[in-house]
């Protein structure tokens, strides 16, 4: 991903990923426990040895970078975007919803942004979090997560829509942006 926004360009070390890592993680989850969690199936996601050579957390991501020097942030985060997408899937195929608030706990420190992003759709929630959060472009976002740039385009504007009517911000227009079909996952 260098040369685009280069967000991903300044972080080197396992200190700075499992940082940004744990940051992002914990804005889609709002709770420590889940951002463990999706940090861990993360992780796993990039160990060729699976779960059973799997280590928790920070020793994991550094133990990954001991033996592979080719893992960057841009494949960790690809890992990331994959967990979260397949662990909301399989909530929403038994919901038959998305995964509302309901299914993630509010954090104690009752932030009413992040209140406001667990009201979202998951898909729309890691769109939003990566690029209003991380400042990704819509292309590396694209990348991350495997959708087309105007599916991207779509469900970032209706994730942003919702949020200000989540938070009675006031905004331009009175019509909603039309959500993207049901995405088909690859």
């Amino acid at each position: 991903m260098s040369g685009t926004s280069g967000v991903f360009d300044a972080v080197k070390s396992p200190d700075e990923i499992f940082k940004l890592l744990y940051t992002t993680c914990y804005r889609l989850t709002g709770n420590h426990r889940l951002t463990a969690k999706l940090i861990e199936a993360s992780v796993c996601t990039l160990n060729p040895q699976g779960r059973q050579g799997c280590n928790k957390l920070f020793k994991g991501i550094v133990q990954l970078f001991n033996r592979n020097k080719n893992i960057n942030v841009n494949s960790v985060f690809k890992a990331l975007c994959s967990a979260f997408i397949n662990k909301t899937t399989l909530v929403c195929e038994q919901d038959h919803t998305y995964a509302s608030m309901t299914t993630y706990e509010y954090s104690r420190s009752g932030l009413q942004m992040q209140e406001a992003l667990l009201c979202l759709p998951p898909l729309e929630r890691l769109l939003v979090v990566l690029r209003d959060t991380l400042g990704l472009t819509y292309s590396e976002i694209a990348d991350l997560t495997e959708l087309d740039k105007t599916d991207v385009a779509c469900l970032l504007s209706a994730g942003r829509w919702s949020l200000r009517k989540v938070l009675n911000v006031s905004s331009p227009s009175k019509n909603p942006p039309k959500r993207a079909r049901a995405m088909e996952f690859r």
